[in-house]
C-alpha cells in the first residue's frame, strides 16, 4: 500500500483474541445491519471489551424505506454524498487534519474517531490517526491488541483482512 501500510488476509480457524473492538454504524434493526456477520465477527475476534459507537440504532430507516419502494434497495446515503460532493470529501480532509492536529498539540500519541465512515490507520504527521469506519457499508472495526496497537479489520465471509502500519505484527500472524 503507497503510505506503507500492509494487509494481510486470514481465513479464521482460530479465534482472534483483543483487548477492545470499536464498531461503529451498526443500524440495527433494518435488513442493511449485517446482523449474522456481526455475531460471527463479534465469535471469531473475542475481544475483551466492545465499544459501539455511532448510530447503533439506524436514524436512515426513512431514507432507506422510500429507496426500497422504488426497488432501489439499501441507499448508503452517506458513501453516496462522499463519493459525490467536493465540499464533502474537504470535510472529511478537514475532520481529519484537525483531530491529528488536536491530538498533536496535547503530545498524544495517536486519536481514535470515527464519524465520517472512512475505516483509517495511518502515521500523519507523526501522530497515529485511526478511524474504525462503519460495519454497514465496509465491515470494518479497530482492534486493539494486548499491547496497546491498533489494528484495523475488515470482515468479509470469514475471512478478516487486517491493516498495520509496517511497525505492527498482525493479530492474526
Amino acid at each position: 500500500m503507497p503510505d506503507g501500510r500492509k494487509r494481510e488476509n486470514y481465513e479464521l480457524r482460530v479465534p482472534l483474541s483483543c483487548r477492545s473492538l470499536w464498531v461503529s454504524y451498526l443500524h440495527l434493526g433494518t435488513g442493511a445491519a449485517k446482523a449474522a456477520e456481526l455475531l460471527d465477527f463479534l465469535a471469531a475476534v473475542r475481544p475483551d471489551r466492545i465499544c459501539l459507537v455511532g448510530d447503533i440504532v439506524d436514524l436512515d430507516a426513512s431514507i432507506n424505506a422510500v429507496g426500497r419502494l422504488l426497488g432501489l434497495g439499501h441507499v448508503p446515503v452517506s458513501t453516496w454524498i462522499k463519493q459525490r460532493l467536493a465540499a464533502a470529501h474537504d470535510y472529511m480532509q478537514r475532520f481529519e487534519r484537525t483531530d491529528v492536529e488536536y491530538a498533536s498539540e496535547r503530545r498524544f500519541d495517536g486519536i481514535v474517531c470515527g464519524h465520517i465512515h472512512r475505516p483509517t490507520l495511518a502515521r500523519v504527521a507523526g501522530c497515529l490517526y485511526a478511524n474504525d469506519g462503519d460495519w454497514v457499508e465496509h465491515g470494518t472495526a479497530l482492534a486493539e491488541l494486548p499491547d496497546g496497537r491498533l489494528q484495523l479489520l475488515q470482515w468479509q465471509s470469514r475471512v478478516v483482512s487486517i491493516d498495520c502500519l509496517p511497525f505492527t505484527r498482525a493479530l492474526a500472524a
